[in-house]
């Protein structure tokens, strides 16, 4: 067990906490079957309290033996997965949301150690559609084009 790991899990679960508590003193929405202000606040909560937990569980179960060379990296693929996220919210008004998506997923899927090419295009494909189909149709909320 890591102790930095588990104080962060602790804080973090802290953290969605008083997330939620703020969260849920947003308005409820006004407009019938539309997504309110509050919805997608409560998204990220939820997905936040699930990673600290799966973070949490993940140090009570590993061991304290961690090769540093994996951790070297693990820490250049979370640099470089930084700077992907950042030039995709840069490229993401210029080019549209059907148009680089696909490539941001393609390299996060890469940078979790798929290689498999044929995996790599119809995933990062599939899950693009998907997002603008959910977003577009369901939340009614139209993504840049």
């Amino acid at each position: 067990m890591r102790k930095k790991n588990l104080i962060s899990s602790i804080a973090f679960l802290i953290i969605g906490i008083c997330y939620s508590y703020l969260t849920f003193w947003i308005p409820i929405r006004t407009l019938p079957n539309t997504p309110g202000p509050s919805f997608f606040p409560w998204v990220i909560a939820i997905c936040f309290f699930i990673l600290s937990f799966l973070l949490l569980i993940k140090n009570l179960i590993t061991k304290k033996d961690e090769k540093e060379e994996k951790k070297e990296i693990f820490e250049k693929k979370v640099f470089v997965l930084i700077l992907l996220i950042f030039i995709y919210i840069l490229l993401l008004p210029l080019t549209g949301f059907l148009f680089i998506t696909p490539f941001f997923f393609a390299g996060f899927m890469f940078l979790a150690s798929e290689k498999r090419f044929f995996y790599i295009s119809i995933f990062s494909l599939s899950i693009t559609l998907f997002i603008y189909y959910l977003f577009k149709n369901v939340f009614s909320i139209y993504l840049p084009n």
